[in-house]
């Protein structure tokens, strides 16, 4: 009875001074391409020196691809300038809800 005492009670000490830290093999698996693909890919803000000298910004989804962008004859002076529309627009897509425009 003792030879199954001892073993148990030397685990219990050694998982309570690590602190209980005990992980398997799979806990410590590198992550899949399946779990790769669960990821959400984050998109990216772009601020640019436009050929006419002025500055502009673009809106890139997670795949790179631009979904946002002002009108090819709107460029800004400064960086500060562009910061500061994007702000506005930020500011206006969190608390605008869309509407329904009917032609």
């Amino acid at each position: 009875m003792t030879k199954l005492v001892r073993p148990l009670v030397l685990m219990t000490a050694l998982a309570v001074l690590t602190g209980g830290a005990v992980t398997s093999a799979q806990d410590k698996a590198k992550p899949t391409a399946k779990d790769e693909k669960k990821k959400e890919k984050t998109g990216t803000i772009e601020i640019y020196k436009a050929k006419d000298g002025g500055f502009r910004y673009r809106i890139k989804n997670g795949d790179g691809k631009v979904v946002a962008m002002p009108p090819l004859q709107k460029s800004y002076e400064t960086k500060e300038d562009v910061q500061k529309a994007l702000d506005d627009l930020k500011a206006t897509l969190n608390t605008v809800k869309p509407t329904e425009v009917k032609d």
